[in-house]
């Protein structure tokens, strides 16, 4: 198939790691593991899909699927993506999750960006901006995550260690 043909079957989804969606507040960075591997994550109530930087979904070895998706920038920029992870485990504190996400270059020391469908599986959950915290209730416990204050610089290509953010 050619592009042309390829992106009449795309989905359209933005990420903008430069901003906060919601004017005037911090952006919520928490800390997480794949495969055992420390990850920085962006939590964007902007962003359509799942995130993660291509560098890192490659040196964790995650399988790739290929897809033709087009990604709409913050900036208004296209680009495309042709490749989608699945069923990829993610730990928060001491929560797992499986996520779909794509692999794209996402940069500014970010490993992974949790859009609407990670937060749309959290269910009702509240989100105290002043704060950074995130509550919501699993399997009939209180879960909290508290943001770290922002992404810390790593170097690409190193092991970073687990998460160790506080939990409730």
């Amino acid at each position: 198939m050619t592009d042309t043909a390829d992106s009449t079957n795309s989905l359209l989804m933005m990420i903008n790691t430069t901003q906060s969606v919601v004017r005037g507040s911090a952006p919520m960075y928490l800390a997480g593991a794949i495969l055992g591997t420390g990850v920085h994550i962006l939590v964007d109530i902007g962003a359509t899909h799942n995130v993660i930087d291509i560098n890192v979904a490659r040196a964790i070895g995650l399988l790739e699927q290929r897809t033709h998706t087009t990604i709409l920038l913050g900036s208004g920029n296209e680009v495309s993506c042709r490749a989608a992870a699945f069923s990829v485990p993610l730990c928060i504190d001491t929560e797992s999750f499986q996520i779909g996400t794509f692999p794209f270059e996402i940069g500014n020391n970010i490993d992974v960006i949790l859009g609407t469908p990670w937060l749309a599986d959290l269910g009702c959950f509240t989100w105290d901006f002043s704060t950074t915290e995130l509550h919501y209730f699993r399997n009939g416990r209180s879960i909290y995550f508290n943001a770290i204050r922002a992404a810390p610089a790593h170097p690409r290509g190193h092991p970073r260690p687990p998460s160790t953010t506080g939990h409730h």
